[in-house]
């Protein structure tokens, strides 16, 4: 059975199928590069694609990064391969979604107040100019491998919680 055939029987994997699915990073002989190892621009032009509902579009552009295939080669996958491939590229942006959650701060009533909520129409742009506020260096940020995005957030992140702990204990060894 080709991908194609087994996308038009509409299954559905149970929840015990598919934590038992094999998982596989290649497809008819292209091994795909992780996305952590992905430019941070194009982790998320395939986020916002999988948002739109073209999972096939998603696999095209991964692998053919390697080599172009074809969207009609991919549909002609024997279903297994398929599936195993595209449970791979699951998993990849479920572990994005992951460390993507470690970043986020609690936002507190006062940030709230004070209007931050008004920056998230912004989305990955945000993430760009903490990181420069030099709008000439925004692409170069963009080609960064998102790890290395991820990384640097994750230390600005401790940092400022460092901060602010610090803040809290000179606050307090003040009032004594």
């Amino acid at each position: 059975m080709t991908a194609l055939e087994f996308l038009n029987t509409k299954y559905e994997f149970s929840e015990a199928e598919q934590k038992a699915l094999k998982r596989c990073d290649s497809l008819k002989g292209r091994k795909a590069k992780g996305l952590l190892k992905t430019s941070y621009k194009k982790v998320n032009e395939y986020r916002e694609l999988i948002l739109k509902g073209n999972l096939i579009e998603v696999a095209q552009k991964i692998l053919s990064r390697v080599k172009y295939i074809s969207i009609d080669e991919i549909l002609s996958t024997e279903y297994r391969e398929f599936v195993y491939f595209m449970k791979w590229l699951e998993d990849e942006f479920n572990n994005i979604s992951v460390l993507e959650s470690d970043l986020s701060a609690d936002e507190s009533d006062e940030m709230e107040e004070a209007g931050i909520n008004a920056l998230s129409k912004y989305k990955e742009i945000n993430v760009i100019d903490a990181l420069s506020n030099n709008i000439l260096e925004w692409e170069q940020i963009e080609k960064l491998p998102y790890e290395v995005i991820y990384t640097k957030l994750l230390k600005t992140k401790e940092e400022n919680e460092i901060r602010e702990n610090l803040i809290q204990i000179r606050n307090r060894n003040n009032k004594r």
